[in-house]
């Protein structure tokens, strides 16, 4: 190979190389955080609306004052008032037989940042409307949802 050959088939030297990988490291490193954030909030925003799911059925069993009143009645898997899911562990509150309130609470399971906390619909007996509280911080709370100061 003549030496004028060789001047165009050069490539990227070390230095380049490790310039490259530091800019990418340093993109990862701020854009992780934001996209952690958003996992966390998108499983909570996932729970609320495995509880959503739940509100429809709920009202019908109400409406028909239907026995027994469990989540295995609102179509769940489940014995009594609790269950699993993928995302939650499940309570259900069934109506109060004078108010009609009653409500249904999801624990979170998943990422770290939303595990454990709750969110909990609540059936205001009086009026038939929800409202969502939960205990999840504010930036990851779904919106729609009151959040607890603890």
């Amino acid at each position: 190979m003549s030496i004028a050959s060789r001047a165009t088939l050069r490539g990227f030297t070390l230095i380049e190389l490790m310039i490259v990988v530091a800019i990418i490291a340093v993109l990862a490193t701020v854009a992780l955080p934001g996209l952690q954030n958003q996992v966390a909030r998108a499983q909570a925003t996932a729970g609320l609306a495995e509880l959503r799911a739940l509100v429809g059925p709920y009202e019908d069993l109400l409406m028909r004052d239907a026995r027994p009143f469990d989540l295995a009645a609102l179509g769940l898997e489940a014995s009594g008032n609790e269950t699993t899911s993928t995302r939650c562990e499940l309570l259900m509150t069934p109506p109060d037989s004078s108010t009609a309130a009653g409500a249904l609470q999801c624990t979170l399971r998943g990422h770290p940042r939303v595990s454990g906390d709750h969110l909990t619909l609540i059936r205001d007996g009086e009026l038939g409307r929800w409202r969502c509280v939960t205990s999840v911080v504010e930036a990851l709370a779904p919106s729609g949802c009151e959040v607890l100061e603890s």
